[in-house]
């Protein structure tokens, strides 16, 4: 269908030997026996363990291979990959994050802001490597930078934070960065826009957030003793919310 391209790519970069004909044959035949499944333009590995325990075989053998593949895909097509590279085991595919965060990396520095949406989509299966790379973003822009930060972008790097505010882990610097971000509020449509997620978090008995709410009162005393207008409103704003 549309996106048999993608199918063309993986045929001639991990098996280039392969006809396309004899390529469709494979597929017909193991979606025939139950090992492939089909799911609209797409197939695949029908068990969900058996396909992470392939991929990850594949990423230890083929790591220029994979990271052609990547290059080479479209930006629906690196979603859905980063979701399968999610899946598995860190360690499997550890030198792709290595360079996925690293100097250079398409999720390392301003570059972020080009990829929030791949950063979102990988925060919880490596969160420790994800709040390195918020902390050097956010921490380096000034409110004004941050009010910069509209729309997708900031929805993406909302929903990467959340996934950082429920690991105990990086729950306390995940709830100080969320403060950054609230300090340069731009939307005022939805409730659940950044201030509104900061102070929420300071609902004593809040059922998600793992951090003690001795540790959160730290990071609320952060914002209040900031001297600008707009830290001292989150603080308010949060105190609100967390009286009850």
């Amino acid at each position: 269908g549309p996106v048999a391209h993608e199918a063309g790519l993986i045929r001639e970069i991990f098996a280039n030997e392969l006809s396309e004909v004899d390529f469709q044959e494979s597929v017909e035949r193991l979606s025939e026996a139950g090992i492939l499944t089909r799911r609209g333009s797409f197939v695949e590995v029908a068990v969900p363990l058996l396909a992470n325990y392939l991929a990850g075989q594949l990423l230890r053998a083929e790591q220029n291979k994979t990271w052609a593949l990547f290059g080479r895909l479209g930006e629906a097509g690196r979603a859905r990959m980063l979701r399968r590279l999610g899946q598995l085991d860190e360690n499997a595919a550890a030198w792709f994050w290595e360079a996925a965060f690293g100097p250079n990396g398409l999720l390392q520095g301003r570059q972020i802001l080009d990829n929030t949406g791949a950063l979102h989509l990988v925060a919880g299966a490596v969160p420790a490597r994800a709040l390195s790379a918020l902390m050097g973003l956010l921490d380096s822009l000034s409110i004004q930078e941050r009010l910069e930060i509209k729309g997708d972008r900031r929805r993406n790097l909302i929903h990467a934070l959340e996934q950082l505010l429920f690991r105990k882990i990086t729950s306390h610097e995940a709830l100080r960065l969320m403060g950054l971000l609230a300090e340069a509020e731009n939307d005022e449509v939805y409730s659940n826009n950044t201030t509104g997620v900061f102070a929420e978090c300071f609902l004593p008995n809040h059922p998600q957030v793992p951090l003690p709410l001795e540790q959160r009162l730290m990071v609320l005393r952060e914002f209040s003793d900031k001297p600008g207008v707009e830290s001292q409103r989150i603080a308010l704003e949060a105190i609100d919310k967390g009286m009850p």
